[in-house]
């Protein structure tokens, strides 16, 4: 998903009533203001990085003074990547800060005063000593145990992968505190271990011991950060003290804060202005005690100390009254009360606040970024831009500004120009978290992960109880390959935070790769209910899209633990919450794509399948994931995404010798993707001429050439032969000499255009050429033979002659110089004049029929057709609506020659041989027009309405030779109703409602408008079975669908559903009608003529699952699945024969019961049982049954399938031996009845998957 194009931008966490120190960490992150927006890009990405620790020690930023001596010489200035050496000091002086990189791993925060030395055995594999002299601060360590302990005054510290806060005050007084990890706090006197949470002291000469901890975000004040609010103007500095610190000034105005700090003079007395100006710049540096001071030397009431303490109070949580609109009578006031209001969830407040700040001072830099990053929360990047454009020019320096920046820029896809933005902000302020987070996101883009990761370890440093920080670290590390840091960081970001939902989603991807998913489950499902705590930095509609990225992936791991009908729901609700989540319909593709039949003879999943895989591709950006459809784990992160290339490759081999394969090759670079994916399917059967061979190849282009537009192209080549692969109740062929080719040269050639509105606006147009030959051959296919009473003829083509035989009423047909019919030279076959043909068409599909029957006959018919495909659909997501509407014109031809040749002998009756050699072209074309409104009437409930209209001309009858050139015209006003109503997460009830109308071929699978409507199929191909009634042109289709489905605390899924599907089918058949006359040499003559048939299908399907975890490794399902499949077929021209076959009715009804348990190790081993029993009641119609046969009768079958395997490189790779079938039970089930693929034989299955 395209989350990144949207407003993602924050300048607080959740303001919900937390604890103490999870509140402080809401807003003390307005520092962090991109981050929660940012850390909506999800990392879902699997490289495999070695790794190199860094052992180069350097200073990273800079705020205000600091110093370094090297080897004991005299103090000097020190800057922003200086290099430090074994020996050297490094030290911090009043009101400054700054930070140090020591390794790959390990980098510290300095307070105020601190002063630390590297010793000798820093770089070392033995033990390594930082000396923390004096000061106070901050340790990030992800190294290995023990490669750096801690050396103060009074006792050493043995670090173990920690953070830790260390003090040495006066007198030699040392203090740890561990935020996360252990540390072994040890002297000549004791030693201590402190975990997480405690705290430890000694002094000189005496053994450590425990003291109460303190609350992180209170300890850690000293590295938050309060942003900039002040107007000068309206801090009234006398004339002497603006002299005074004018310098300053200065730098404030063009929004170098840290500067600014720099050129105050010390301890010089100023006024009240000047003494409000001297707070608000020392909050931006942590001082807040030193700010509260001069706050106290003011009056109470004065509006920039208002504003001031409005602040701290946003910043700390704190709640107080609400100021209306017309209170905010100064800038300051106002950018004070947008931060507070924002705090307390309402964003929309805050943005108004932040406008009127911008009305009450134009010119104040800080007011326009305020505006711009809030602008950025709404998605509304235009305006964002804008707003940051004024806010750059007024305030050049502003870093904050420069790293809202490099995100909208990233967000856009110019990743060189964003790291440019970046570098500029932590030149400016080196402890701006946010730039050294979007830093180090462009350089894992741009290929250098280890270089990204340390960057965002810095962003975590700076700013070290801001949990989003430790989210993209947990991930940065996953994508490194160290699982265990990964795992640190994630757990500390969920502790940091406990409400946050995106660490938990990060740690269920991460638990996923480790083959857990039954946790990743749990994981997943808190992040969902927590995910409108993110509404204190993301308006609802990104909301919305939040949780569908989260269904989504839910959705995938759902899957991966065996519950499938669980994982299409979650899928379904992630395209509900966000249509244009291309990650959810990519996850409904995947599901149709496992349900379609292997040997692409039965329809039902094709059009479902291809529409989802439709959007998905056109809707997910340059970079949003693999352009592959074998790969069903996408990327919803452009900028954690690397450019390169990736592949995968899996196969699958049976022990009926039939063999699987696919093979991907995929990549990115820049603003273009591509994807090549080639599919091979070989398959002897499991009966005479029942072989298949398919080759498929896909080439799709992704060009995304500016921010809001994306250009998409896809082209399909398809080989396809096989045998007669029909469905046949015992298993008996039923062409035993069918040969079918089909030639796809290309198939398809797509072009897409996705232009971005909006978030949640989207334009798309689809333009295409569809195209394909086929080849159908049959040495003995029985054709349908009608008997017309010969008195239609009379008097129009034949009369009586005075003997009272027949001849022919036109004098050209019985004296031409040619007859009118002759016999062949081989005394068994007829010879028709031309005249004699058009002279009978008028009388062909008319008169009474007085006989039926049949006759083989030897066929060859070769068809082909070309489609031109546009469709223009437009997106409209709000807050309250999702509002689809388009338009879809098809235009083309079909073309087919065929030959059908009389079997002989045992027939009576006249042919010519051929007995009709055919060359027909018909034209096709199809408009339709649709539109459907899904409206949230309710926080729960959602109303779907929708209503297509469709046209069509298409071939009478090009199928079933004898074919004809007519053209048959439909039109339909289709309805569609639907609902969705979610009282909680724990429960759903969808209904629907709807119509449609299909195509002629796989031009119904080329479309974008909606196949799904409350988590129900609308749209097919077809759904009667294909072995029964072969393909269908233009079906009417009505389904009705019911479901309830929900969970339990006890980790128990369950769902109810009902289905009705009818289907119905009005076409044209080729036949031959017989005259009997004395015309002809033999009699009946017969020509090629055609009949009516209808079909109408009614399928009922009401099924029962529920699905249950077991501890971290075990999942059970059951179900239940009944389905009754109703088809009437009839002849409307026999039904006055009284022939049996004129209407039939047969009804089948399925019973399936499934059980399967999975099992999933953390260690890479996985193991499935399932159990299977098919049970079928066959009510065969004995009007229709063949002279000399019975009914059939019902069948059952018992089978138990077992798979093992084992995934590895982080579940990128996977191996795994099954049986199918263990029982070894055939079936004899009618195809009628949907029963997808089911194994005859008992048969061994050999897998293999990796990807890269």
């Amino acid at each position: 998903m395209d989350i990144d194009r949207f407003a993602l931008f924050e300048i607080t966490e959740s303001a919900k009533r937390y604890q103490p120190m999870e509140k402080a960490s809401r807003l003390l992150c307005c520092r962090s203001g991109l981050l929660r927006g940012i850390l909506s890009l999800g990392l879902i990405c699997c490289n495999v990085v070695g790794r190199t620790d860094g052992q180069d020690a350097k200073v990273l930023s800079v705020e205000n003074i600091a110093q370094a001596a090297r080897d004991g010489g005299s103090w000097k200035p020190a800057a922003k990547d200086l290099s430090l050496a074994v020996g050297d000091r490094f030290r911090t002086r009043q009101r400054s800060r700054a930070t140090l990189k020591l390794t790959d791993l390990y980098t510290m925060r300095l307070k105020q005063f601190t002063t630390v030395q590297l010793t000798s055995a820093l770089f070392e594999d033995d033990k390594s000593k930082l000396d923390l002299v004096r000061g106070a601060a901050f340790i990030f360590s992800r190294a290995k145990d023990g490669e750096i302990d801690i050396s103060t005054p009074a006792a050493n510290g043995a670090m173990r992968g920690t953070q830790l806060f260390v003090e040495v005050s006066e007198g030699g007084m040392s203090k740890f505190q561990v935020l996360e990890g252990r540390v072994l706090m040890k002297n000549a006197s004791g030693e201590l271990e402190l975990k997480a949470g405690e705290a430890g002291e000694a002094l000189p000469g005496q053994p450590p011991r425990k003291t109460a901890s303190i609350i992180s975000t209170n300890l850690l004040q000293w590295a938050l950060y309060y942003p900039a609010i002040l107007e000068p103007s309206e801090l009234e500095i006398s004339a002497p003290d603006q002299q005074v610190v004018a310098k300053s000034l200065k730098s404030y105005r063009e929004g170098d804060l840290l500067e600014a700090i720099e050129y105050f003079p010390e301890e010089v007395e100023l006024g009240v202005g000047g003494r409000l100006y001297q707070a608000g710049i020392l909050l931006g540096i942590g001082q807040i005690d030193e700010a509260r001071a001069s706050l106290d030397l003011v009056n109470k009431n004065h509006p920039v100390r208002r504003a001031l303490e409005r602040m701290i109070a946003a910043v700390k949580f704190t709640e107080q009254e609400q100021w209306g609109e017309e209170s905010l009578a100064t800038m300051g006031e106002a950018l004070a009360e947008s931060y507070y209001l924002q705090s307390r969830s309402d964003l929309f407040g805050a943005r108004v606040a932040a406008r009127r700040a911008v009305r009450l001072a134009p010119d104040n830099g800080y007011a326009w970024a305020r505006l711009a990053e809030l602008e950025f929360s709404f998605a509304r990047t235009g305006e964002a831009g804008a707003a940051l454009s004024k806010a750059l020019q007024l305030a050049p320096r502003n870093a904050q500004a420069h790293a809202l920046k490099g995100f909208i820029l990233s967000a856009d896809n110019y990743i060189a120009e964003a790291a440019e933005s970046f570098k500029e902000a932590v030149r400016l302020d080196g402890a701006l978290g946010n730039g050294w987070l979007g830093l180090g996101l462009t350089k894992i883009k741009r290929g250098d992960l280890i270089g990204g990761r340390a960057d965002i370890q810095t962003a975590a440093t700076v700013e070290p109880t801001v949990a989003g920080f430790h989210s993209y670290l947990g991930k940065a590390f996953s994508m490194e390959g160290r699982p265990l840091e990964a795992r640190k960081d994630l757990e500390l970001a969920k502790t940091l935070d406990p409400n946050d939902p995106t660490p938990l989603l990060y740690s269920a991807l991460e638990l996923q790769k480790g083959n857990r998913p039954n946790e990743a489950i749990e994981e997943l499902e808190r992040s969902i209910e927590l995910n409108d705590n993110r509404r204190v930095f993301r308006s609802q509609q990104l909301l919305d899209q939040d949780r569908a990225v989260r269904n989504a992936n839910l959705a995938k791991i759902y899957q991966n633990a065996g519950m499938g009908d669980v994982a299409v729901r979650e899928a379904t609700l992630a395209v509900e919450n966000d249509y244009t989540n291309s990650s959810a319909h990519l996850f409904l593709a995947n599901s149709f794509d496992a349900l379609r039949d292997r040997k692409r003879i039965e329809l039902r999943y094709e059009t479902p399948w291809f529409n989802e895989l439709l959007l998905s591709n056109l809707l997910s950006p340059v970079g949003g994931g693999q352009l592959s459809q074998f790969v069903s784990q996408q990327e919803y992160s452009k900028l954690l995404e690397e450019d390169g290339i990736g592949g995968s490759f899996s196969s699958e081999w049976r022990s009926t010798e039939e063999l699987r394969s696919n093979a991907s090759v995929f990549g990115t670079h820049g603003n273009v993707s591509f994807g090549i994916d080639a599919y091979y399917r070989d398959d002897p059967g499991t009966r005479p001429n029942s072989q298949a061979n398919l080759k498929e190849l896909y080439a799709q282009l992704k060009w995304q050439p500016l921010p809001d537009d994306i250009f998409y192209f896809l082209g399909k080549w398809a080989n396809q032969a096989s045998g007669d692969n029909f469905e046949t109740y015992d298993n008996r062929p039923l062409a035993p000499g069918l040969d079918f080719e089909e030639n796809q040269e290309p198939g398809l050639l797509l072009g897409g255009w996705n232009h971005r509105w909006s978030p949640g606006s989207h334009t798309l147009l689809l333009l295409g050429r569809l195209s394909a030959d086929q080849k159908l051959t049959d040495p003995s296919a029985q054709q349908l033979l009608f008997e017309r009473d010969s008195r239609l003829l009379r008097p129009g083509l034949l009369q009586s002659d005075q003997f009272g035989f027949d001849q022919f009423s036109d004098p050209s047909l019985s004296d031409g110089a040619t007859p009118a019919v002759d016999l062949a030279p081989d005394w068994q076959s007829l010879v028709f004049s031309d005249a004699l043909l058009r002279g009978i068409q008028p009388y062909l599909g008319r008169g009474e029929v007085i006989g039926v029957s049949s006759a083989p006959f030897e066929f060859d018919t070769r068809r082909s057709f070309e489609i031109y495909t546009a469709e223009l659909q437009q997106i409209l997501q709000t807050d309250q609506n999702l509002l689809i509407a388009g338009g879809r014109f098809q235009f083309g031809s079909f073309e087919t020659e065929n030959t059908l040749s009389l079997v002989r002998p045992n027939f009576a009756g006249g042919f010519p041989t051929p007995a009709t050699r055919q060359t027909t072209d018909a034209d096709f074309r199809r408009v339709t027009a649709y539109g459907y409104d899904y409206w949230k009437a309710t926080r729960n409930l959602t109303l779907i309405g929708g209503v297509s209209y469709d046209r069509i001309e298409h071939p009478d009858n090009f199928r079933n030779p004898p074919v004809n050139e007519r053209q048959r015209k439909n039109d339909r006003v289709s309805g569609k109703v639907g609902f969705t109503y979610t009282p909680s997460r724990k429960l759903a009830v969808r209904g629907v409602y709807s119509e449609g109308m299909g195509g002629v071929t796989f031009d119904e699978s080329v479309r974008l408008e909606p196949v799904q409507l409350a988590g129900f199929n609308q749209a097919y191909r077809t759904v009667l079975s294909e072995s029964i009634a072969g393909s269908v042109e233009n079906p009417l289709f009505r389904i009705m669908g019911l479901s309830v489905e929900g969970s339990l605390p006890s980790r128990t899924w369950w769902g109810a559903k009902v289905r009705v599907i009818e289907q119905d089918v009005d076409r044209t058949i080729g036949a031959f009608t017989g005259f009997d006359s004395t015309v002809f040499p033999i009699s009946p003559a017969f020509f090629p003529d055609s009949t009516d048939q209808t079909l109408a299908y009614r399928e009922v399907a009401l099924g029962f699952s529920v699905n249950q975890l077991l501890g971290n490794d075990f999942a059970l399902g059951a179900g239940y699945r009944m389905t009754r499949s109703d088809l009437r077929t009839v002849f409307p021209e026999m039904l006055g024969t009284g022939i049996a076959s004129a209407r039939r009715d047969d009804s089948a009804i399925l019973h399936e019961v499934g059980l399967n348990a999975h099992w999933n190790s953390p260690t890479g081993y996985f193991a499935m049982l399932e159990a299977n029993l098919y049970a079928q009641d066959l009510e065969d119609d004995p009007q229709g049954t063949a002279p000399g046969e019975f009914a059939r009768s019902g069948d059952h079958a018992f089978h138990v399938n077992a798979m093992v395997g084992y995934r590895f490189n982080e579940n990128r790779c996977e191996v795994s031996a099954g049986v199918l079938n263990i029982t070894d039970a055939d079936y004899r089930f009618s195809p009628l009845s949907p029963y997808g693929n089911i194994a005859r034989e008992r048969t061994i299955v050999l897998r293999c998957r990796i990807s890269f």
